[in-house]
């Protein structure tokens, strides 16, 4: 070789195992191990597929192999998904795993003999021997002894018979076997639309199919049905992959020879095939020509299939998408032409069953019955080994189709007395199609019947309501039923299974039935007597679209909470609640920190001021505007704000009336609003309404709606009856209804002897008995012979029951009596809150304006905060100045005080102390001497502070009652003080003269003064 050709052989040589090794490196080592076991001319063909696929992947992502290499899913392959696959195309899923001639296979008789083929020749007899002989070039083999023997281009069988028949001549006593070794390998081609398209080396005994196969399959746009074996530039065969698939011939699949070429052309004609059919798929068509070939294509029908209705979609020669409709039971239809591109569709049989009856539910089986003429419930739910436990027996729906219309009904059936009794004539005949539903008792009855529901929805129209009622409130299964016919509103309340079992109990003087006219969509209310429904006494005919509610006693308890007064007055409900914190809110105190935030400071400024004027939590004031919006209102309670405040009011001023006459009603508590009314807000509005305020000796005062008229007497009755002081030969009515009509407004009756009709808006007054004695008691404490507590009667004195007590004792001092009345605390603590609440806001003014601090109020600031919490802390006493003593009273009868209930009376022990408090250096208690003088008192207590008001000084005697004294070292004027008294000497205020509330405050420190000398003096005794 040239020394030029040899640098350029091992140059070139040199680039290809570089290019090899560095392609490699750019491939994951998964991947290189694979590619080092093919054979060195497919290596780099290897190399270049992967870099085409991506193979530089992530070492993160999933190992995924070359698709020459492994499995591949050929649906895949298509542009677009489709719902049906190309038949035959999935037989190419996997390909080899390599492309080396095949050994392990046995040769056929008829295999041709050609160069490279090998034979495995064994002797034995005189002779002993094993050979192998390769077929040369020019088709001889070579046998050591016997020399050339001629076997290309025989079959095997006769290559076989040719070498025993030259050993049998040539050697005697020698036997031979004739096997085939391996076999030679041959280079074919696969053209055209084969997946990988090229030049393969096969075994000799390789097939048309199996060259297909190795080049990985056929893709979506090559035929299966005219492969073609071309030999020489002429075709040898055409092989049709259908008959392979579908019949198992495998005449056409030929052997190849060397240089051999399987051409796989485009697909040609293809029709999809789709539904009741026993292999759906898209096929492509050859001698196909009719309908009933494609079908046959396709499998044949299946047994579900409904001949009477096979659909065709095509294109027309006007490029129009067309539909048509076949009967393909008739053979002119089966015999109808296809076209290329047509979608046959063949549907399944409607899914219902005529001559059936089915039961379903809360059985052990459910199941479909064959129907016979005669048939009737007790042949199919007749037997309780049927049901599973806890079944409701006394509502099983019937759904009934109408043969005419194919509408839907409804019927319920009562199993008990058909269990009992099979003539009972609730055992009704049965029809086909129909549909028994048994529920259970301990599951819900929404749930249970969802379907059917569900089912009644769907059915109805735009101008039909669905045939469905609804019962809400106080029922044990709220929820939707199915509408029956006739079906009335003690059947609803029997299917809800009646008043829910709770802590409230039902109540039976007002229910409503929402009911919406299926043409105009408006809405009317029927209100109903629940306790005559319940007797059957006035039942009422629902229709569909019925919503029907029942109430218990919590729903009604709060038509008489503190939120239904407050807007009906107008207020705001007492339990609104700041969004996030959940504190309540009052109206003052929400208008207070809405002027905060309106003002220039910043928040957290005003926040500490505030704080600090009013010694409140962080929690009680808005740190965010945000937080000034007001939720969690009851939907309820804002409807019925909205109608007050609407030019519809009027519907409800017999409410408004009603509550504004009634005030002596002990209003409930703040309640949390009944989901009833958040779920259907109109029911608040709509209950107020009819309304009726019963007040007075009723053991339930309040307000209760009533639906119609009753007797007044049956409604007390209902309402828990009168208490053991209520008269009901005294009970007043006041009627608004009759104030509209003119007649007499206020009727007083004899409930015992006369009846009268209570109507909605009415106020029934039931007036106490008549009698001497005191609703209540008084209390006797301390010094008194046979303290404790006493009943008294009507204008009894004070004089009069301290002798029912025994008079006094030795010890007692009357004239330190203290004396408490209830109404007079009430009146007190009102007027501490008031000024608390004043106080209050003049803080927020002048820390709002700035005026503490031009007036230097910082110490007043302070002082008016402990003023303010003194107010807010202190109990009133509700202390009247009085007149105990006997003596005096008998002497001075216009003293004696008349009693009322709740009074209380003190009578403390002879005391020899006087007391100084306030500002003075050392407040205390200190002996009496009636040589003193109240300046004494003060010296002995270390004489004024610097804050003290010594203009203001005063002294509360042991009475109760109060005066000023002239203590001052320039207006001194001698004070009798008595044993018992208290000298207070008030602060100076001056600091607060800024707020314009001297006066005021002064009169307030007196006060919360002399009740803490009262109470000291309680507190002593």
């Amino acid at each position: 070789m040239p020394l030029r050709q040899l640098f350029g052989f091992i140059v070139s040589t040199f680039l290809v195992f570089f290019l090899i090794n560095s392609a490699q490196a750019a491939i994951p080592s998964q991947y290189q191990s694979v590619i080092s076991t093919l054979p060195s001319d497919q290596q780099a063909q290897a190399i270049k597929m992967l870099q085409q696929n991506g193979a530089s992947v992530n070492k993160n992502e999933a190992l995924v192999q070359p698709e020459i290499f492994n499995s591949r899913d050929v649906s895949k392959t298509s542009v677009a998904t489709e719902k049906l696959i190309r038949f035959g195309y999935d037989l190419f899923a996997s390909s080899p795993t390599t492309f080396a001639p095949v050994t392990d296979i046995p040769v056929p008789q008829d295999y041709i003999v050609g160069p490279g083929d090998k034979f495995e020749l064994t002797l034995f007899g005189k002779v002993s021997a094993q050979h192998s002989l390769v077929v040369h070039r020019d088709g001889g083999i070579n046998i050591p002894d016997l020399g050339l023997v001629y076997v290309g281009g025989l079959e095997f069988k006769d290559a076989r018979e040719v070498i025993y028949s030259r050993i049998k001549n040539q050697k005697i006593g020698v036997t031979a076997v004739v096997t085939m070794g391996e076999l030679r390998s041959m280079r074919i081609f696969v053209l055209g639309d084969a997946w990988k398209p090229g030049s393969y080396t096969v075994s000799a005994l390789s097939s048309i199919s199996h060259a297909i196969l190795v080049s990985g399959g056929v893709k979506k746009s090559g035929s299966l049905r005219n492969i073609q074996l071309k030999r020489s530039g002429e075709v040898v065969t055409e092989f049709d992959l259908y008959d392979f698939l579908l019949k198992g011939d495998t005449s056409k699949d030929l052997k190849l020879l060397p240089g051999d070429a399987v051409f796989i052309p485009p697909v040609g004609a293809t029709v999809s095939v789709d539904g009741e059919v026993n292999r759906p798929a898209i096929y492509e068509i050859k001698q196909e020509r009719t309908i009933g070939d494609v079908i046959q294509l396709a499998g044949g029908l299946k047994p579900t299939a409904d001949e009477s209705y096979v659909q065709v979609q095509r294109i027309n020669d006007k490029a129009q998408h067309v539909l048509l409709d076949l009967d393909i039971s008739l053979d002119k239809n089966l015999k109808l032409a296809i076209q290329s591109g047509d979608k046959l569709m063949a549907y399944s049989v409607v899914n219902h069953f005529e001559k059936v009856v089915s039961v379903k539910g809360h059985v052990k089986r459910e199941r479909k019955y064959q129907w016979f003429n005669g048939m009737r419930l007790s042949d199919l739910l007749g037997d309780m080994s049927i049901f599973q436990d806890q079944v409701d027996l006394r509502y099983v729906l019937m759904k009934r189709v109408d043969p005419e219309d194919r509408t839907i009904e409804f019927l319920s059936v009562n199993l008990i007395p058909i269990i009992l009794n099979r003539d009972s004539p609730q055992n009704i005949l049965v029809k086909p199609r129909d549909e028994l539903t048994v529920l259970s008792l301990s599951s819900s009855r929404s749930k249970q019947l969802k379907s059917i529901t569900d089912e009644l929805k769907y059915q109805s129209s735009a101008f039909e309501l669905p045939k469905l009622v609804e019962i809400q409130g106080a029922v044990t299964n709220p929820g939707v039923y199915p509408f029956l016919k006739g079906m009335k509103l003690s059947d609803l309340f029997q299917i809800a299974k009646g008043y829910q079992r709770n802590d409230s109990e039902p109540y039976n003087l007002f229910g409503v039935i929402e009911r919406i006219d299926p043409q105009t969509k408006n809405r009317t209310f029927k209100t109903f007597l629940p306790y005559r429904v319940l007797v059957n006494s006035d039942d009422v005919r629902l229709q569909a679209g019925d919503r029907v509610f029942f109430f218990d006693e919590g729903h009604i308890d709060y038509l008489s909470s503190a939120d239904i007064h407050d807007v009906l007055k107008g207020k705001e409900p007492s339990s609104i609640r700041l969004k996030e914190e959940g504190v309540l809110v009052t109206r003052q105190l929400q208008e207070q920190t809405d002027a905060l935030l309106k003002q220039g400071m910043s928040l957290e400024d005003k926040f500490k001021q505030a704080q600090l004027a009013q010694n409140i939590s962080g929690a009680e004031v808005v740190t965010e505007v945000q937080e000034g919006t007001i939720s969690g209102l009851c939907r309820g309670l804002i409807k019925l704000a909205e109608v007050i405040n609407s030019e519809g009011g009027a519907r409800i001023k017999r409410a408004i009336a009603t509550q504004a006459t009634a005030e002596q009603i002990s209003l409930k508590n703040v309640m949390k609003c009944p989901s009833i009314f958040n779920e259907f807000p109109y029911l608040l509005p709509l209950l107020m309404e009819y309304v009726v305020a019963v007040q007075g000796e009723s053991r339930e005062p309040g307000l209760y709606p009533l639906s119609e008229s009753v007797d007044a007497g049956f409604l007390i009755e209902a309402l828990g009856g009168i208490t053991q002081d209520g008269d009901l030969a005294h009970v007043e009515i006041a009627s608004i209804r009759r104030e509209e009509t003119n007649a007499k407004i206020f009727q007083e009756l004899n409930l015992l002897t006369n009846s009268y009709q209570a109507n909605p808006g009415d106020i029934v007054s039931v007036r106490p008995k008549q009698t001497q004695i005191e609703k209540g008691v008084i209390k006797l404490v301390g010094e008194f012979t046979y303290p404790g507590v006493y009943s008294f009667r009507k204008g009894e004195t004070l004089s009069e029951v301290i002798s029912r007590a025994g008079g006094l004792t030795k010890d007692a001092y009357p004239y330190g009596a203290v004396f408490t009345r209830e109404g007079t605390r009430k009146v007190e603590q009102k007027a501490f809150k008031r000024a608390a609440e004043e106080l209050n806001s003049a803080m927020f003014t002048a820390i709002a304006s700035g005026t503490f601090q031009s007036a230097g109020g910082a110490d007043g600031i302070a002082m008016l905060q402990g003023l303010t919490k003194d107010l807010e802390e202190t109990e009133a006493l509700g202390r009247i100045v009085v007149e105990a003593d006997p003596s005096i009273l008998e002497v001075r009868p216009e003293l004696d005080i008349k009693l009322e209930v709740g009074d209380t009376l003190y009578m403390p022990k002879r005391t020899r102390t006087v007391s100084v408090v306030g500002q003075v250096l050392n407040p205390g208690t200190l002996l009496f001497d009636p040589e003193l003088e109240a300046i004494d008192y003060l010296d002995q207590s270390g004489g004024y502070s610097e804050s003290a008001d010594d203009d203001r000084v005063f002294i509360v005697l042991p009475n109760g009652s109060a005066r000023s004294l002239q203590a001052s070292w320039w207006n001194y004027k001698p004070t009798n003080i008595p044993p018992g008294s208290t000298i207070i000497v008030p602060r100076d205020a001056r600091p607060i003269n800024w707020l314009l509330l001297t006066q005021s405050v002064t009169d307030i420190a007196s006060k919360l003064a002399i009740t803490a000398a009262s109470l000291a003096t309680l507190s002593d005794d």
